[in-house]
């Protein structure tokens, strides 16, 4: 199972393993309270892509086809098959530092990654 939540959420047992995917540290948070198992720098949305989202230059649709093209360059793929496999064996929990997780980067990754799965298993 993949799930999405806050940095600012508390951790629980069910999140299984938890991978921060954001590019920068969250603001008023201390890396001694928030230890995510891993950080995936790499596949948060480029800055430029952020940013023109961030200040609204970008609708959601167009950022999600943008971030999605950025999720299939050949480079990612080593670390996005990580994550996946992990969600195969057991519950992973995609975190951000974002306001509206409905409307961000990690419901298209937990997409993304939902695809993947469910193509491994046709093959």
């Amino acid at each position: 199972m993949i799930r999405c939540k806050r940095v600012y959420d508390q951790a629980e047992e069910a999140d299984g393993w938890r991978a921060f995917a954001d590019r920068l540290w969250p603001r008023g948070v201390s890396k001694a309270k928030f230890r995510p198992d891993e950080w995936c720098k790499s596949l948060a949305p480029s800055t430029s892509l952020r940013q023109q989202f961030h200040q609204q230059h970008i609708d959601y649709s167009y950022f999600a086809s943008l971030y999605r093209a950025e999720l299939a360059a050949p480079a990612l793929q080593p670390a996005l098959q990580q994550l996946v496999t992990r969600a195969v064996g057991g519950n992973i929990t995609l975190l951000s530092a974002v306001k509206d997780l409905q409307f961000s980067h990690l419901t298209v990754l937990r997409e993304v990654m939902t695809e993947m799965i469910q193509q491994r298993q046709q093959t």
